[in-house]
C-alpha cells in the first residue's frame, strides 16, 4: 500500500498544485472549490482582470465587491482569507455554501474564518 504524504506546511500544500487560477463567472467571487473533497480538491482563484481577486470594485460598473475582515479585494489579506475559506471547505471545517443563491451561508462561513483566522493573518502580514 503506498504511503500518502500529507503536506504539513502551506508551501507543501501549494506545491501540490491544489490552487489554480481560473475563470469565475461571478466577478464578486474571489475563489471557489469543489467543497468537501479533501486532498483531491481544487481551489480556483478568480483570475478575471476585473474580478474580486485582483480588485476591490468592478471597474466597468463601479460595483464594490465585499471585503473580508476589513481587507478589500486585490489585497493580500483579502486573498489569504479567501483561500482559508476555500481550504476550510475542502477539509469539511465549514459547510458547503455553493448552492445558496442568497450568499448568506457563504457570508456566515467567511465570518467563521475571520473569527478564527484574522489575528493570524494580520500577524503574518505585519499589520
Amino acid at each position: 500500500m503506498p504511503i500518502l504524504t500529507v503536506p504539513t506546511t502551506a508551501a507543501g500544500f501549494f506545491q501540490l498544485d491544489s490552487v489554480r487560477p481560473g475563470p469565475e463567472p461571478r466577478l464578486s467571487v474571489a475563489a471557489s472549490s469543489n467543497e468537501g473533497e479533501g486532498m483531491n480538491s481544487v481551489i480556483v482563484t478568480n483570475q478575471s482582470p476585473v474580478g474580486a481577486w485582483h480588485h476591490y470594485r468592478n471597474n466597468s460598473t463601479g460595483e464594490l465587491y465585499p471585503s473580508i475582515g476589513g481587507y478589500r479585494g486585490g489585497n493580500i489579506g483579502f486573498q489569504s482569507l479567501a483561500l482559508l475559506h476555500e481550504l476550510a471547505h475542502t477539509l469539511l471545517l465549514i459547510p458547503p455554501d455553493g448552492g445558496d443563491p442568497t450568499g448568506a451561508m457563504s457570508r456566515d462561513n467567511t465570518q467563521t474564518i475571520v473569527d478564527h483566522c484574522l489575528t493570524a493573518v494580520r500577524q503574518a502580514l505585519g499589520n
